[in-house]
């Protein structure tokens, strides 16, 4: 916990890119209605929303 707790004081957030060198970060949005799930490509800022909006 400390490397995390130093990396946020300094500013210098190291990321973990994975055996391909590219990072995925997923974000989930719960509410009262539906977990929205996101996920966004850390190199290229693509994002997907793969919340499943049919089964509300």
């Amino acid at each position: 916990m400390s490397k995390l707790r130093k990396q946020l004081e300094t500013g210098k957030i190291e990321v973990y890119y994975g055996a391909l060198e590219e990072g995925y970060v997923f974000t989930f949005y719960p509410t009262s209605i539906v977990n929205i799930v996101k996920i966004k490509h850390t190199l290229t800022g693509d994002e997907i929303d793969i919340t499943d909006y049919d089964n509300l």
